[in-house]
Formats: structure tokens, sequence, C-alpha cells
């Protein structure tokens, strides 16, 4: 799984790469054919990353961070990240927070972000054009429940009790027009129990369903930076020297950085990053892994011992198992980032580095 992992994100990666810089450039205007490859890709990102998820999980080697998260800023941002599914398809949409109040639980942000895009995902998919998704948080005791409501088909009464289990799905024409895996709702029960929480569907066929995820409450309410702030980028004029021998890659992502403010030199070989480094002098340093020659880790090693002072090292790589960010670390990477890169997760990376150079 992680092999095929590896494989399917490594072509993935400029192509995602080389759409985001279009979009950048012609300020999100794109002809439709762009759109359609754009949310294609991602379609096809979001199941490698759902397969090698519930591997990991079911050989228990998921991992979570545990910090202050705001809760309204994770269901924004799921909401953000479904936006053009509710847009394609004419839902529409409506949420209901507690009047002002702010909710915090303990946990990692980004899966919990996963958890509740995967569920408007879904509503979203299975419904006819034109529905009602409704989203709402309210406090339930020490814990805090989030409901996912929709008005599509609903769920088969002889379904309900397997909902979450994987490769479980509804029934499904020839032409499987809805698609699909059948693990999505398993990682979210997963990452959900991680969490500590439990989730829970109510359906009638023909009336809906409404999805509940209950996680509780944390205690503490002082959290250092929403995840908005913490993505947020500064323009730079750091330098960055990019090695990866997928050339398409490497060229998309400099080009990328180079919009964003930095300045970069590109490198398809280890042999050649080392004879520009003392010339560039870089501030950071993004490799691949798999490199000719030698690993990314040998490599950072080298550039290490060779810089005039040594740069932050970013690893970017379509491996990203719990063992690969380990002999990361172990490697003296800073950063470990899996590909096909999210903007905001690099941007964000970036932004703290930029702040740590400063």
């Amino acid at each position: 799984m992680a092999i095929l992992g590896h494989e399917l994100r490594n072509p993935l990666a400029p192509i995602m790469m080389s759409l985001d810089v279009l979009k950048l450039k012609n300020q999100g205007d794109l002809p439709n054919e762009l759109h359609i490859i754009d949310r294609q890709a991602k379609h096809l990102a979001q199941l490698v990353d759902d397969l090698l998820d519930i591997s990991r999980i079911t050989a228990g080697k998921t991992t979570l961070k545990n910090e202050l998260v705001d809760l309204n800023d994770v269901l924004a941002r799921a909401i953000e990240n479904c936006t053009p599914l509710l847009n394609e398809k004419r839902h529409h949409f409506s949420k209901s927070l507690s009047a002002g109040h702010t909710h915090f639980v303990r946990g990692d942000a980004y899966r919990l972000i996963q958890i509740f895009s995967n569920l408007l995902n879904n509503a979203a998919k299975f419904m006819d054009e034109g529905g009602q998704i409704s989203v709402s948080a309210m406090p339930s005791g020490n814990m805090i429940e989030i409901t996912i409501q929709d008005q599509g088909p609903g769920i088969p009464a002889e379904l309900l009790p397997n909902i979450f289990n994987m490769f479980e799905q509804g029934r499904q024409t020839l032409e499987r027009s809805q698609g699909g895996l059948g693990i999505g709702l398993s990682v979210v029960k997963s990452l959900v129990e991680l969490h500590k929480g439990r989730v829970q569907v109510e359906s009638v066929e023909g009336h809906g369903a409404k999805f509940s995820v209950l996680l509780p409450m944390a205690q503490d309410t002082a959290p250092a930076a929403t995840i908005a702030e913490k993505a947020a980028h500064t323009v730079s004029t750091r330098k960055i020297l990019l090695v990866d021998d997928n050339v398409d890659a490497v060229q998309t992502l400099a080009e990328y950085l180079q919009l964003i403010g930095y300045i970069t030199a590109t490198a398809t070989h280890p042999d050649d990053a080392l004879v520009m480094l003392p010339e560039f002098d870089p501030d950071i340093v993004i490799l691949d892994i798999g490199l000719p020659g030698m690993s990314g880790y040998e490599l950072a090693t080298l550039i290490r011992n060779n810089a005039r002072q040594a740069p932050f090292m970013i690893a970017l790589t379509g491996y990203g198992q719990q063992k690969d960010i380990a002999m990361s670390q172990q490697a003296g990477f800073d950063i470990h980032l899996t590909k096909p890169i999210a903007l905001e997760a690099l941007e964000a990376a970036l932004s703290n580095l930029d702040l740590q150079l400063k």
C-alpha cells in the first residue's frame, strides 16, 4: 500500500501544482476543462489518501497531534473544502453554531477537518441537485455534538447497522454513478474514536440522513493560534533549493514558490544540488527522498555538512507512513510533507520557518 501510494502520488503532485500555478496566475479564472481536471485530480488524491489511511488505521499506526483546536475554525475549513461540490450540485447550505460561543476540543486539527469534510462530501455527493444540507454544533453535557443533516435518499434499514464498516456501500447500479470505495465512513469512525469521541447516524430511507459526531470538550480554552493564523503566509525573499528527479514536479513547485515571493533554484540530481550549494546558499532546502545516486537522507546530511550555515530541511515525498516520518526526523529534516502537497500546508510550513529565520 505504501509503494502504491508513492507511485500514485508522484504523478499527481505536478498535475495539481500546475493547476495551482495557473489559478494563481489567472486569479482563479480558468476554462471549465481545467476546473474539471482540478476536481478529478483532487478526487484521485482523496482516494489514495483514504486507502492509505485505512491501511494505517487497521494496522494501529495512526498517531494524532494533541493540540487545543477551535471547533468553529475546523468546521469553517471543512465547509470551505466542500464548497466546490456544493456549488456544482447547487445545494442549499446552512449552519447553526452556538451563538457567541467558541468550542474547543483537544486533538489533531487536520484530522478533524478530514472527518467533517468526509461527512459533508458524502451528503453532497448522494443528494440530487438543489438539496438542503445543514450543520449544527451544540454542547451536550461535557461533549460537543456536531450534526450534519441532508435531504438525500437516506440509508436503507438493512445497511444502517453496517454503515461504518470498511468497504460497505449502498445499492449501486452498474454504472456506479456515485463511485467511491466504501471506506470513507470507516475512516471517519476510526478518527472520531481516536479523538475519544463517537459517531452515530439516524436515517429513514427516502428521507435523508443525520450524522452526529460527539467529541469531548476541552477544559483549557486558550489556543496559541487558529488554523487560519498558522497557515497565514507572509511574503518572503528567502532562498529555497528544490531537489527532485521528477522534472515536472520540481519545475512547477519552483514556479509556484516564485509567484508567492521566494527565490528558488532547482536540481534534478544530488550532485547538481551539491555543486550549486555554495553559491546559492539557501535558507531552506526541499528534498525528495527517492533520488538517483543517493537518497534524500544522505543528501540532507551532505548539505548540512557543506553549507555555510545549516538550512532548514523539508522532506517532500510520496512516502507518508509513520516510519517514513521517523526516518526523516532521524536524518535531520525539520518537516516531513507528503505529495501531492496541499499548498496551504506548504505555505504554513514555510511561514513557520520564516518566523524562525527572523
